[in-house]
């Protein structure tokens, strides 16, 4: 195999890892969006029930149904926690994703810097092999000329 086909394979891995890790990160912020909104409908949740709880005391409610009322509110806080919790959880999941991302991309990119520089330098070297040909065909060409001249 080439260097020029290694280093083309190397990036095409590199640009499939880049792809992997794109795909990683919409999952991510995928999930975390999925766990803020769970949060959001708990929070509404819970405001609701409180609401009911207000209306239930200002019309009268007896001291069973306040301490359900209230050991309720209390779960939904719970959970509120919990899901404040897991969303931290799914943040930095997705900080780590997008920290992949970038590492990804900056293999990749120094790949084909690499590659990059390695076809200048060889264009170059075909330049100067070519100006070297050039310059002794020219000097031939010259020589010759001055041989008819002395003839």
């Amino acid at each position: 195999m080439s260097t020029n086909d290694a280093m083309s394979l190397l990036i095409d891995l590199a640009s499939r890892a880049t792809d992997s890790r794109m795909r990683d990160l919409a999952g991510a912020l995928a999930r975390e969006r999925a766990e803020a909104e769970r949060l959001r409908l708990l929070t509404d949740y819970r405001a609701t029930y409180h609401q009911r709880l207000e209306r239930a005391q200002r019309e009268g409610i007896n001291r069973a149904l306040l301490q359900g009322y209230r050991q309720f509110i209390e779960r939904l806080d719970g959970a509120i926690v919990q899901q404040t919790l897991m969303i931290e959880h799914r943040a930095a999941d997705t900080t780590r994703a997008r920290d992949d991302l970038s590492e990804a991309e900056r293999r990749r990119k120094s790949l084909e810097t690499v590659q990059a520089r390695r076809a200048r330098t060889q264009r170059l070297l075909i330049e100067r092999r070519e100006q070297k040909q050039h310059d002794e065909f020219a000097t031939r060409a010259s020589a010759a000329g001055a041989g008819f001249n002395d003839d």
